[in-house]
């Protein structure tokens, strides 16, 4: 099968995403799969390009039955609403535009937090009519109210639930 992988996290950067995709890839390259991932190019969690990374648009990595495309992203160690804005949002159109472009792949999997990179990798999946599979890890609106990152009271429900943690929506 051939699997199309989009992560804005993926390996050598820690943390639980990138070892968690890490680990998904290399499972099923052992299987007999060929991946294809899209990713950023490493700069977590400092902001900051690791050596060799941030001076193209696009750097990609293959191995046997594994291809790797390292976005640009824009990225900055100083962590503002808009810089935030930014960097999720050069991920998803940067994501969006591989995955429309890239062979025809099987299926379309694509893991959250974040979620814009996810949601433009499902935007692009459906138009070249390729089933998607999105893996959700965290209830990305309710951390982000939780980090004080939106605040509008119109897009959160007040009742008990929200409270405990569920989002509700509601229409005016």
């Amino acid at each position: 099968m051939r699997v199309l992988v989009a992560s804005q996290y993926f390996p050598p950067e820690p943390g639980a995403t990138q070892n968690r995709m890490g680990a998904f890839a290399d499972g099923l390259v052992a299987h007999g799969h060929e991946v294809t991932v899209v990713c950023e190019q490493p700069n977590h969690p400092t902001g900051v390009y690791q050596p060799g990374f941030g001076r193209r648009a696009l750097m990609t990595e293959r191995r046997p039955s594994l291809t790797v495309h390292r976005l640009w992203v824009a990225t900055s160690p100083r962590k503002t609403t808009a810089r935030r804005l930014a960097f999720y949002g050069t991920f998803a159109v940067g994501a969006a535009a591989l995955v429309g472009a890239a062979a025809r792949h099987d299926v379309v999997f694509a893991t959250s937090p974040p979620l814009p990179g996810a949601l433009a990798a499902a935007a692009a999946a459906r138009v070249r009519r390729t089933p998607f599979v999105m893996d959700v890890r965290d209830i990305w609106p309710a951390a982000a109210e939780a980090l004080g990152e939106v605040s509008s009271p119109r897009l959160y429900g007040r009742s008990s639930a929200s409270r405990s943690g569920c989002i509700h929506t509601h229409a005016e």
